[in-house]
Order: structure tokens, then C-alpha cells, then sequence
């Protein structure tokens, strides 16, 4: 709408007609009308075809000046000059100046008719046709610029996506991680001892008793390690070093024997190593819970002056059984991954007189620790 009721401004100006329209031809009258409706109408296409509608224009101005002596019916003039706009909004600089300088020389020879001393308007058109240059190439710096935020925040979104997606992505494998371990362990006792307390009830009620409390015990603190996971207010820290002599125990209570040792001075780890420390030992020892029920295991801790070294050795079982518990097969794997980003490392794999679990933990868990 707004480009149509341009082009009906413009054609406005050719009315009333000069006297040497009216002198024409009839079929001539009806060439110049055609010609201004033409030059002037292209100008909704302005925005498509910028130096086609400034050519078109410009042509059939110098037409109209061929066909008529009389300057005044100047409509294509004026469109010269919004055409010129168009050409500096989307076309190169060197074509907005080509533009611009014809456009000026349009705009001189029609005041020169009419005032043949309009030397002084030079200066005057020349300021407007520069005016209209300089307002066009602005707008195009804008709207480039503006593509160009558009382009980056776009960017931005992707990235952010992506980068959302990623942390989900990780966040979900650390509670898968960190949920096979307190699940595994915990089904593990609760298997071995529910089946223990089968066995007693009918003729050892109270030890029966006893293992179906040492159940009990194992899923709330397995609950209350999961509160601690799921970041749940007021849930229990997660464990550390300092709880391994209550994972022990319960072990034992189920028929392992398991040998805690610890050699050096002991010291204080941060609280992500301290952590991924008692996962390890956990995880070797409920494999051996899984693979050998009655087996027997050794947990060794040597604090060195670099860090930590876990290392949990199980002799094979006098009565080999097959594993009571399906074995995942991602636990290990996940710990070794959380240790090497802490700088450490794990090793596992059978030895001549049985399986054998090495972890190293850096004293500080920056990486490259020196061992």
C-alpha cells in the first residue's frame, strides 16, 4: 500500500499538463502517459531490483524530456530521486555514487530549463542527493548489523542448546554412575542376607532377626546416599574414607572376610577424592560379594606423599559359585573415568592368585599429580 500510494503521489505531479502535452499527437499524448506510468509504476519493484528501477526511471525520464520541451511535467524527476534511495539502501557504495551523479545532473537540467540561471542550485541538489545516499548506506549498515546480532543470537540459542543438552547429558550419566553403585552395593547385601535369613527362620529365629535388621540398616542408608545424590535438602552427605570401616563391617556380616589395612600417615582428601576413594573400595568389594559370596578380600590404603593408593585384592573362592547378582559391567568403567578427570587412575584385572582393583588419587586433585 505504502508503494502504491507513492506511485499515485508521483503521477499527481503530472497534473495539469503542459501545453506542449496538449500540442502532441493523440497517439503520442497516450506514449508519454505510458511512459510516465511505466517509469514511475516500477517503483514497487524498487526494493527487488534496485539499479533495473533507477535505469528504468532515469530512461524514461530522458524520454519524456525527448517528447516534451515543457520541464514542469517532472514526475520521473522526483522518481529518480526515490529510486536513488533504493540503490543506495541495497547496492554496492560505487553504485549508490554512479546513482547519486546522475541523479544530480537529472535534477540540474530540469531547474537549467526552467531558470536558465539555476547555476546556484548546484550546490543545493548536490546536498540532497548526497543526504539520500548517506541516509540509504546508514540504513544498510543497520540492517546489516541487526542480521548480523540476528545471526549471532541465533548462534547463541544453538550454542546454549547444545550446551544445556551436553550438561544433561552428563548429569544424567553421574546419577546413573553414581546410582549402580549405591544400588549395586546395597542389592548385593540385601540378596545375601534376605537369603541367609530364609535359611535361619525356622530354626534360628533370632538370627534371622539379626539379618533381616542388617536389611533394614543397608536400605536406609541406601536411601539416604540416594537423598544425597538427588542433591534432596537435608539428605546425608555422600561417604567417604572415614565410612569404610562401617562398609566392612556389614560385609563381613554377610560371610566375606575382609581385611582392612592402612600404612602412612593418614591425611585428610578433598571432598570429590575422598568420595570416588570409598566408590572404589565399594565397588571391588561388592564384585567379590557378587562373584565369590564367602570370598575373602584386602583392602589396602598407602597415603604417599603424592596421594592415595587404593589397592583391593580377593583370593578366588575354595567354592567357586556363579555370581548370585548379574554382574553391569559399568561400574569400573565410570570409576575410572571420574578418577582419570581427577588426575588419578584404576587398574583392574585378574592376577595369578586372584582379581586385583589398583586406584592412585592425587593428595589435590589437580591434574598431573606427581606420584
Amino acid at each position: 500500500m505504502a508503494d502504491l500510494a507513492l506511485v499515485l503521489a508521483l503521477l499527481a505531479t503530472q497534473w495539469p499538463p503542459p501545453h506542449d502535452f496538449l500540442e502532441l499527437h493523440l497517439r503520442m499524448r497516450w506514449l508519454a502517459v505510458a511512459i510516465a506510468v511505466v517509469g514511475i509504476g516500477c517503483l514497487t519493484m524498487r526494493r527487488r531490483y534496485p539499479r533495473a528501477v533507477f535505469c528504468a526511471v532515469v530512461l524514461a525520464h530522458g524520454c519524456l524530456v525527448l517528447l516534451l520541451d515543457d520541464p514542469r511535467w517532472m514526475g520521473t524527476g522526483y522518481a529518480a530521486f526515490v529510486a536513488l534511495y533504493g540503490v543506495a539502501y541495497r547496492s554496492s557504495l560505487p553504485a549508490a555514487i554512479v546513482a547519486g551523479v546522475v541523479t544530480a545532473v537529472i535534477s540540474e537540467g530540469n531547474y537549467h530549463a526552467i531558470m536558465p540561471d539555476a547555476s546556484g542550485l548546484i550546490p543545493s541538489v548536490c546536498l540532497v542527493v548526497i543526504v539520500i545516499v548517506v541516509l540509504g548506506r546508514t540504513r544498510r549498515t543497520r540492517a546489516r548489523d541487526a542480521a548480523r546480532l540476528d545471526q549471532m543470537v541465533h548462534l547463541l540459542d544453538q550454542t546454549r542448546s547444545r550446551v544445556v543438552s551436553e550438561v544433561v547429558a552428563v548429569e544424567r550419566h553421574r546419577i546413573a554412575s553414581e546410582l549402580h553403585d549405591v544400588v549395586a552395593h546395597s542389592l548385593a547385601i540385601v540378596v545375601v542376607r534376605a537369603g541367609a535369613a530364609r535359611v535361619l527362620l525356622p530354626d534360628n529365629p533370632t538370627e534371622a532377626t539379626a539379618a533381616l535388621t542388617a536389611i533394614e540398616s543397608v536400605t536406609g542408608t541406601a536411601l539416604s546416599e540416594m537423598d544425597g545424590l538427588l542433591v534432596v535438602p537435608g539428605g546425608t552427605p555422600s561417604p567417604g574414607i572415614h565410612h569404610l570401616e562401617e562398609l566392612v563391617g556389614m560385609l563381613r556380616a554377610t560371610g566375606m572376610t575382609v581385611d582392612l589395612q592402612r600404612h602412612g600417615p593418614p591425611y585428610p582428601l578433598p571432598e570429590a577424592g575422598d568420595h570416588v576413594a570409598f566408590r572404589v573400595v565399594r565397588e571391588a568389594l561388592t564384585n567379590v560379594l557378587k562373584h565369590a559370596r564367602h570370598g575373602t578380600a584386602e583392602v589396602t590404603l598407602r597415603y604417599l606423599p603424592g596421594g592415595l593408593q587404593i589397592d583391593v585384592h580377593n583370593l578366588p573362592p575354595s567354592d567357586p559359585r556363579p555370581p548370585s547378582l548379574p554382574p553391569s559391567g559399568h561400574g569400573l568403567a565410570g570409576l575410572r573415568t571420574r578418577l582419570e578427570s581427577l588426575g588419578g587412575s584404576l587398574r583392574a584385572g585378574p592376577v595369578d592368585d586372584g582379581f586385583r582393583v589398583t586406584a592412585v588419587l592425587p593428595r589435590s586433585t589437580r591434574q598431573g599429580a606427581v606420584w
